[in-house]
């Protein structure tokens, strides 16, 4: 009984697993058109270059290359969005707060 139960429980993360790879990379998103720059890492993304100790002049260079709306990829090549536009922020923040969908980390 216990076996059972512990093969199922195996079959269904490696299936959810492979379902998590395959959509990553079949299925679009609407990140897939803003534009950004590559990332170094597959496992770090542009995280050790945004938040690096020079990590001001990754900042400029990409807000002169890219724009104020810009594609970045995360942690194992997830993508995320970095705006620094004023105005779109304070849509974002104060004024259309409550179309935006807040995680719960952020909330607490």
């Amino acid at each position: 009984m216990l076996a059972s139960i512990v093969r199922w429980a195996v079959l269904c993360t490696v299936s959810w697993g492979c379902w998590s790879v395959v959509r990553r990379f079949m299925v679009g998103t609407a990140l897939d058109n803003i534009p950004g720059p590559p990332s170094l890492s597959f496992f770090k993304g542009n995280l050790s270059q945004l938040f690096n100790t020079h990590g001001w002049e990754f900042h400029k260079a990409i807000a002169a290359k890219y724009g104020s709306v810009i594609k970045l990829k995360a942690l194992f090549g997830e993508n995320q969005l970095y705006v620094f536009d004023p105005k779109a922020l304070h849509h974002i923040v104060v004024k259309d707060q409550h179309i935006y969908e807040e995680t719960t980390p952020f909330i607490e």
